[in-house]
């Protein structure tokens, strides 16, 4: 092996390039966390617009507060308040044959899922992947309480 190659390198190039990257990456991560409240709200906006075209009644109002959130688990996704309602609402997706389809899950009081809305031209799914979903949601909301 011919270690010239190493003694070539301008090592002093290498580092202000890899600091280069380093800072885009962090700037990328801060801007992905602090935009957090944004994306949320742009989020419950949209669901909110499609549950009306499908002249649906549930409306999301806010999202919830991390000390109502599981603390165990990997976020599935966003979780929000229904307006006039004690329920609960997680906006997902349900990866189905390789596609991923919005969904919205209505989960009661007491973390039982009452209902499962595709927001995907009211796509159907099987009972096996519906019933995966629902037992995931229903073990978090479990570890919540």
């Amino acid at each position: 092996m011919n270690m010239s190659i190493l003694k070539d390198k301008n090592w002093k190039d290498i580092g202000i390039f890899a600091a280069w990257i380093a800072g885009i990456l962090l700037m990328g991560g801060l801007l992905w966390f602090f935009s957090q409240p944004i994306r949320n709200k742009l989020l419950m906006e949209q669901v909110n617009a499609v549950l009306a075209l499908m002249e649906r009644s549930p409306r999301l109002e806010e999202t919830l507060p991390r000390s109502e959130l599981p603390k165990t688990r990997v976020p599935l996704g966003s979780w929000y308040t229904l307006s006039g309602s004690s329920s609960r609402a997680l906006v997902f997706a349900i990866m189905s044959e390789g596609i991923r389809f919005p969904c919205v899950a209505l989960v009661s009081e007491a973390g039982k899922v009452d209902e499962i809305i595709s927001l995907a031209h009211k796509r159907t799914f099987p009972k096996g992947i519906t019933a995966a979903y629902i037992r995931r949601i229903e073990r978090d909301m479990q570890e919540r309480l």
